[in-house]
């Protein structure tokens, strides 16, 4: 529902969401506990089975998906050197998605959280080098983008296109 709603309020075409399935079944080919290691074609993504229409089979992340961590740690002789890595702000929030909502297209928790987490560190959107997302779905990267405010709404396809994101 919320793919066939982006779709419709902001004109994108269903290659766009293919495009990042390709881009993302490219990258699990490097990675050794990927479910899958086949690069995609564009047209093998949109080709594949209806799942929630307008998504298919291998725009949807596979289900026995693990949970990820990071840890930054350091020894203390390079802690000494002044170069270890500062924690500017963490924060997490939770909440749901409630009936009725006025945009499926924002994810409003993760909206709320960014704009405290960037509050907090005294810093922006536009400072971020670097940032991983998860997206069970193709259709939530174009979400995610917008709710992290990295592009204006409706501009996150735009990203996709001028390959912005790798």
């Amino acid at each position: 529902m919320r793919a066939r709603r982006y779709i419709e309020d902001h004109g994108i075409g269903l290659d766009i969401l293919a495009d990042i399935s390709v881009k993302n079944h490219d990258h699990a080919c490097l990675n050794p506990y990927a479910k899958y290691h086949k690069p995609m074609t564009r047209e093998e993504i949109l080709s594949s089975r209806m799942v929630a229409d307008p998504l298919t089979l291998y725009q949807c992340c596979p289900s026995s998906v693990d949970g990820a961590a990071a840890l930054i740690l350091t020894t203390k002789p390079v802690s000494k050197r002044g170069r270890t890595v500062r924690l500017l702000a963490s924060v997490i929030q939770s909440g749901r998605h409630e009936p009725g909502c006025d945009d499926i297209t924002l994810d409003e928790i993760t909206s709320r959280t960014a704009r405290l987490a960037y509050e907090r560190a005294s810093l922006g959107p536009e400072d971020i080098d670097v940032i991983e997302l998860h997206d069970a779905f193709t259709i939530a990267e174009l979400i995610y983008y917008e709710s992290l405010e990295l592009c204006p709404r409706g501009e996150a396809s735009r990203l996709v296109t001028e390959k912005q994101t790798s």
